[in-house]
């Protein structure tokens, strides 16, 4: 019972990863504010790595960014920023820190500010001229949309984390409040 409970609670994560990325991407076009779309990733990263440890938010990091990265053409900067805040997340919810809606959602925004500025340090490398407004602005919609999609997508992942899992884990697990 424990292996379909946690095979159970694994296809819900992948399910909703794919199912927000398939959102992410169908929409992203359409979907813009302040010349930001819409990615989501980035915040599914974090709230698995805050609810089941640092490895498996390093995997969902790895699939983001493989994800993410195979649909822009910068697979090469998604793949280890994704994997690496995956794994940070994960090793700093280990150190105590409160799981909870603020800590999740301020965990994505610095995140994400990675990456609109990695972003901008790639294309400054690469001499694409940008205005530092346009970069602004940019974060700007990409904070908003994170905020938004931390209202539905956190309370989700909360709950796929409440599956039970294997006795082993749910004792590593269990000094964290809920």
């Amino acid at each position: 019972m424990e292996k379909f409970l946690s095979v159970l609670k694994w296809a819900s994560y992948a399910a909703v990863f794919l199912l927000t990325f398939a959102f992410q991407s169908a929409y992203a076009g359409r979907i813009t504010l302040f010349g930001a779309a819409p990615d989501f990733l980035p915040l599914l990263v974090v709230c698995t790595a805050f609810w089941e440890g640092p490895r498996p938010g390093a995997v969902m990091g790895l699939a983001a960014g493989l994800l993410c990265g195979s649909a822009s053409n910068l697979a090469a900067l998604y793949t280890p920023l994704y994997f690496a805040a995956g794994y940070a997340v994960g090793s700093a919810s280990s150190a105590h820190i409160r799981t909870n809606f603020l800590t999740v959602t301020f965990s994505a925004l610095l995140a994400v500010t990675v990456c609109v500025f990695s972003r901008a340090a790639v294309a400054g490398l690469l001499q694409i001229r940008q205005e530092i407004s346009t970069l602004l602005a940019g974060y700007g919609g990409c904070a908003l949309f994170t905020v938004l999609g931390a209202l539905p997508l956190y309370p989700l992942c909360r709950a796929i984390h409440r599956i039970p899992d294997s006795a082993r884990r749910r004792r590593s697990r269990l000094r964290y409040p809920l």
